[in-house]
């Protein structure tokens, strides 16, 4: 199955990518989806990637060196529990659309509003440095038709 991220962000035409985000309910999914995400930044060029849980916040960059396969660093691992794990108390069998929304609608709303007190200040200087600075020049997209995740 061809890996599709969860949520692109790209320029107004879309040809160029961002930041590209993938959502996980379950830590057990980390590795294979940290592989995937690594692979396909390399492949279509995006200089950041993300892979958020409802626990954790992983923040990736292409260093654009070769070997491509080791090209990719994490800048960091950060704890987001506070502001994702409550969203998905009730969520039942729709969790993984309704955290894959609340996430892309967090990142809409970075845009317009800074991070608060509730993040450690390291988060905010990553987030500064690697995450702001694609979502407020590009378009914040999902990476795929989220209407089958909820059937």
């Amino acid at each position: 199955m061809t890996f599709e991220p969860d949520i692109l962000v790209t320029n107004d035409d879309g040809s160029e990518i961002m930041l590209v985000a993938e959502t996980k309910l379950h830590e057990k999914d980390v590795p294979n989806a940290e592989n995937q995400l690594k692979a396909y930044m390399t492949a279509m060029g995006s200089p950041i990637g993300l892979l958020i849980t409802p626990a954790f916040l992983r923040i990736y960059r292409d260093r654009y060196i070769n070997p491509r396969d080791q090209s990719i660093e994490t800048v960091g691992r950060f704890d987001v529990s506070s502001l994702f794990a409550s969203r998905l108390r009730e969520a039942g069998p729709n969790a993984a659309f309704i955290f894959e929304s609340y996430v892309q609608s967090w990142l809409e709303l970075l845009v317009s509003k800074p991070l608060g007190n509730e993040f450690p200040t390291e988060f905010k200087r990553a987030a500064e440095a690697n995450i702001l600075p694609a979502l407020s020049q590009g378009i914040i997209r999902a990476g795929h038709p989220r209407s089958a995740l909820s059937a």
